[in-house]
């Protein structure tokens, strides 16, 4: 009993430790925290683009407006890479008409 509970302990503190390490090399190479996000983001999603969003023009698949990919949202209930229309109130899946940024 005394040997699981401090077996438990001692792998929670190497947890903690790797956790803090990992910070510290982020906090350490990144002086803005967006910058260190994005490049975590970006070794988690290798294809995403440097500023996070999309390139290109989307059309929502309800409404039909078009988007520029900088507009869009990413769906938190979704695992991995979902974008959204970018009207807060429609939410609706996208699909990509042209790959030139901007409205068409």
């Amino acid at each position: 009993m005394i040997v699981d509970i401090l077996l438990w302990l001692w792998m929670i503190s190497g947890l903690t430790a790797g956790i803090g390490a990992i910070t510290w090399a982020i906090n350490k190479r990144f002086s803005h925290k967006k910058e260190a996000l994005i490049a975590v983001a970006r070794w988690l999603w290798p294809t995403m683009p440097a500023d996070g969003k999309p390139k290109g023009t989307y059309q929502c698949l309800a409404c039909g407006k078009l988007w520029d990919g900088s507009e869009l949202f990413d769906d938190p209930m979704v695992t991995g890479r979902h974008w959204t229309c970018g009207d807060l109130f429609c939410g609706a899946s996208v699909r990509k008409v042209s790959d030139k940024a901007g409205k068409c």
